[in-house]
């Protein structure tokens, strides 16, 4: 619990020093944040997409701005520094927005016209819409289906995972293997494969294993 409280204060100091700045947008940083959060919320999207919409420029906050449209790289930073601090259903969205754009962009070539001018400068300063090679390596990174996964889920599985196959995992882990075993029911004949992702002794003091 102490160390959500801290991540929760570090996010909120960040947006209480900067939030007000707007890097030639017409709406402040935390503004735009707010109006991000509330449609992936609108849209039904996971709580944790709708917190990776929220911080998804942190990484503006991070480094000194190198443009009148903050930093450029801001995608790879605030992915990065939100890796340490969150799962990576918060994490990678926002690692790859800025790419995301780029893709967007190259795929359906009206979408620029319905950026801001502020976003299509950032986007200038980017790289411009990807290439069709650029295109053809991001498309690899791409997810064709998401499962949701419930957190008591996801725990139990995570303990399931310590009592019978002595794999020491997180909460994460857990809800990648009741995923696959959900997948499982599904298909024949087929190899899954899953990532044991996070670490069991990151979560003992959050008292997840203490629960029955």
């Amino acid at each position: 619990m102490m160390r959500a409280m801290g991540v929760a204060d570090e996010v909120l100091g960040l947006f209480i020093a900067q939030g007000s700045n707007s890097y030639a947008e017409q709406v402040t940083m935390e503004e735009h944040a707010r109006q991000a959060a509330a449609l992936a919320q609108a849209e039904g999207a996971s709580d944790a997409w709708v917190l990776a919409a929220l911080l998804h420029d942190i990484g503006h906050f991070l480094e000194e701005p190198d443009s009148e449209f903050g930093v450029t790289d801001h995608g790879t930073s605030g992915g990065m520094w939100l890796a340490e601090r969150f799962v990576e259903e918060v994490s990678e969205p926002v690692r790859l927005h800025v790419a995301a754009k780029r893709y967007r962009c190259f795929v359906d070539p009206d979408y620029q016209s319905r950026l801001s001018s502020a976003s299509v400068g950032t986007l200038r300063l980017q790289g411009g819409p990807m290439s069709a090679d650029e295109a053809e390596i991001f498309e690899a990174e791409r997810v064709d289906r998401v499962i949701d996964v419930e957190q008591a889920d996801a725990e139990a599985t995570m303990k399931r995972l310590a009592k019978e196959e002595g794999i020491f995992a997180g909460p994460s882990s857990g809800g990648s293997v009741f995923a696959a075993l959900s997948l499982a029911q599904e298909v024949e004949n087929a190899t899954i494969a899953m990532i044991i992702c996070d670490r069991g002794d990151r979560y003992l003091s959050t008292g997840v294993y203490d629960k029955p």
